[in-house]
């Protein structure tokens, strides 16, 4: 029966590995490669080549070739912050509690008198100099705009790490 040996690949952290050169870590880490760790170290220091780092600021994003998006390998975008348009928020309105609104008119056969209402405002002339009961309507309002249009915060739950890619 032929005896088969099982290809064991050597310790990342054993020192005998960087004496021997990148060669066996090529095969392991080949051009194109992404490493993360929480160590700073440049990963050439463990497995030889030349490394950059990467995705500063940035989550990794598998790729989707049914999304526009995320259908390339290093494709960029998103942001930190976002400021929402009006089409971009939800439909809703303000409304303002009912509240009261009153005038007095003048009637009777007086001298020519203007009746007013809502502070001085003039709505007819009327020939009469004594004034009739308060008048009163109920009505409700829509508030005016609000809101500052200040950016909102767009982070996904994140734990940072160092992203190194192997370029040669």
């Amino acid at each position: 029966m032929p005896e088969y040996r099982i290809p064991v690949l050597p310790n990342p952290f054993d020192d005998t590995v960087f004496l021997r050169g990148d060669n066996e870590w090529t095969a392991v880490w080949p051009v194109g490669s992404i490493y993360l760790s929480v160590l700073s170290t440049n990963p050439a220091t463990y497995f030889g080549g030349t490394w950059t780092a990467i995705s500063a600021g940035r989550v990794l994003v598998g790729v989707d070739d049914t999304q526009t998006e995320f259908d390339t390998a290093e494709e960029t975008g998103g942001a930190k912050t976002h400021v929402l348009s009006e089409s971009e928020m939800p439909t809703h309105t303000h409304v303002q509690d009912p509240h009261q609104h009153g005038f007095t008119t003048l009637r009777g056969g007086g001298t020519g008198a203007q009746s007013t209402a809502f502070s001085g405002i003039a709505t007819g002339v009327d020939n009469s100099s004594t004034p009739t009961a308060m008048q009163t309507n109920a009505v409700a309002a829509v508030n005016q705009a609000t809101g500052g249009g200040l950016a909102h915060n767009n982070l996904q739950p994140y734990l940072t790490c160092y992203i190194w890619k192997r370029v040669s």
